[in-house]
């Protein structure tokens, strides 16, 4: 019967505490807890907010015969935060060495991570339901039966991997929540039993080279930060450690969800800051065609200002000419007009000489008239006979 306290037990050592309520408000980085070791990860800082939930993912297939499941888990960076860390199959370094997983343990204002390990037997790993046969109480998949590890075929996936050494047995689980720490509020509340006491005190193998790639892949690769899988990371648990692509890669349920989620966010976003940027867009185009507008109706405006300045210029310059040419002593008729040549007649016409008939033509030399009716030629005399003197003829008009 376990006892409902809280406890952080370290591996050498345990320690009993009544955990007051944690301020979950802010994150701290503190100074590292004395005698504590992650071994199975390096080292980390106390932390002041909780770890997320467990998420909840579905057992890749076994490899092959002989690899031990071992449970993922939330382990924490100074720069990322809380990142998770695949559950995965491995090969234990010893035959007979079981694994205890490591958790998250509420100790005076601050929760610490108490690092997993090899060993004879499965030790207090604060009551945490990691599921596949680590109930929070011991470990069900599997036993050592002399040499050969053998498995529950209740609660472990084989594939279409042939395994010789399978048993059945239900498993009990003490609690089906997904919290990941023990004390604190809203934590696992179990103390250690004391047989999981004196287990503290046997030989123990830190993690494998393995199992420590796992870690390191994990923290370097964003997507498995809580900040950034909201708790529901897309690879929850892989067949070989640190192989997060192919076969054996298993996502957290909900974390598609969680993707389309993100997705639909992202195109919201993206979504509004284009109608943002039209809907501005816009304002400033009407703001450009009002000002040209504006500036369009001022100048128009100046337009008629000049004309009609102009044309009341126009109308005091005529009308003082006109005044002016009006002005004349007072009488009771108007003034005379402008002086004209007084003339009975009309004006006449430019000057021509006079003539009683029409001008003569150009000039041409005078050539006698000749009468109506034609003058008789004379007779030509007959050939071979002179003319006559003295005849009319052979008049020539004087030299």
């Amino acid at each position: 019967m376990r006892t409902l306290y809280g406890l952080v037990p370290f591996m050498l050592a345990a320690a009993v505490v009544e955990a007051p309520a944690p301020a979950q408000a802010q994150i701290s980085i503190g100074i590292s807890i004395p005698g504590f070791s992650l071994g199975y990860a390096p080292a980390v800082a106390q932390v002041e907010i909780a770890p997320p939930p467990l998420p909840v993912y579905d057992q890749p297939p076994l490899p092959e015969p002989g690899y031990l499941w071992t449970p993922g888990y939330w382990s924490y960076d100074p720069t990322g935060g809380y990142y998770w860390v695949p559950g995965t199959w491995v090969q234990p370094p010893e035959v007979g060495y079981l694994w205890t997983p490591g958790y998250w343990g509420w100790n005076n204002g601050y929760y610490a991570f108490n690092a997993g390990y090899w060993g004879p037997h499965v030790g207090f790993y604060g009551g945490i339901n990691y599921g596949f046969g680590y109930n929070g109480d011991g470990y069900y998949g599997g036993r050592w039966n002399g040499g050969r590890f053998e498995y529950n075929a209740e609660v472990n996936n084989f594939g279409n991997v042939h395994v010789a050494g399978i048993y059945r047995q239900p498993v009990d689980y003490n609690n089906a929540a997904r919290v990941s720490f023990n004390g604190g509020r809203g934590g696992i509340m179990v103390r250690p039993t004391p047989q999981e006491l004196s287990f503290q005190h046997e030989r123990h193998i830190p993690a494998t080279a393995l199992q420590s790639r796992n870690i390191t892949a994990a923290r370097s690769n964003p997507a498995f930060r809580a900040s950034v899988n909201h708790g529901a990371p897309a690879i929850a648990a892989v067949a070989r450690p640190g192989q997060f692509s192919g076969e054996g890669v298993v996502a957290a349920r909900g974390a598609a969800e969680e993707s389309r989620e993100a997705a639909r966010g992202t195109a919201e976003e993206a979504n509004e800051a284009n109608r943002a940027t039209s809907e501005e867009a816009r304002e400033a185009n009407h703001a450009t065609t009002e000002e040209a507008n504006e500036a369009k109706r001022a100048t128009s405006e100046e337009a008629r200002e000049a004309n009609r300045a102009t044309s009341e210029e126009a109308r005091e310059g005529s009308h003082e000419v006109t005044t002016e040419q009006h002005a004349a002593p007072t009488t009771a008729e108007r003034a005379p007009p402008a002086y004209h040549p007084e003339t009975t007649e009309a004006a006449p016409p430019a000057y021509h000489p006079e003539t009683t008939e029409a001008a003569p033509p150009a000039y041409r030399p005078a050539t006698p008239e000749r009468s109506a009716e034609p003058t008789a030629r004379p007779s030509a005399p007959p050939q071979g006979r002179p003319a006559p003197q003295g005849s009319n003829n052979d008049k020539r008009p004087p030299q």
